[in-house]
């Protein structure tokens, strides 16, 4: 078995990307269920134009809302980036197995409910919010479980690993950086 060895920027990025799970989220709800649950009439551009001017602060703050989210959501995928880069993220076993499962079935859901209600928008009528449930659970375990627990490195079969040899523990640990960067 060998042990792949994380670096300190992939447990930073990690952390990172678990805070801003569970930041931006809560500026994307603000946004879009108070500020323009407030403002937004479905159906009546009128009264969504004078609710706008009635309450010209707060849809200027849901403005800025989205701007911070949008800011959080690519500095999101930059810490996603920096932690995933170094390995072959399918097998990664960074998050466990049931968490990126349930990851994979909330984004089939989100994605096909919204395909539906792109054809059938009265489905919107019904489904509410409902169908972002399952990933709401999802960003928000894969936030907190970043978070808290950070990444922990790997451990993969391997018949070459460099301390079964003569190696010194400097030599082990450069023939390990060696094959990394050859799996790459």
């Amino acid at each position: 078995m060998t042990l792949r060895t994380i670096e300190p920027a992939q447990h930073t990025a990690a952390k990172v990307a678990g805070f801003l799970y569970l930041f931006t989220m809560a500026t994307a709800i603000f946004g879009e269920s108070y500020v323009r649950g407030q403002l937004i009439v479905r159906g009546d551009a009128v009264q969504t134009a004078r609710n706008i001017a009635a309450s010209e602060r707060l849809f200027r703050i849901g403005i800025a809302g989205d701007l911070i989210t949008v800011v959080g959501v690519v500095i999101l995928v930059w810490a996603l980036y920096v932690v995933l880069k170094p390995i072959n993220w399918f097998k990664s076993r960074y998050i466990p197995r049931a968490l990126a499962a349930w990851g994979i079935f909330s984004s089939l859901v989100l994605a096909i409910v919204t395909l539906a209600i792109m054809v059938f928008p009265s489905l919107a009528d019904v489904m509410t919010l409902a169908y972002m449930v399952p990933m709401f659970i999802y960003e928000v375990g894969l936030g907190l479980w970043l978070l808290v627990k950070g990444i922990q490195a790997p451990i993969v079969a391997d018949s070459t690993a460099p301390w079964r040899s003569h190696a010194s523990p400097n030599q082990a640990m450069q023939l390990t950086k060696e094959r990394m960067k050859k799996e790459l």
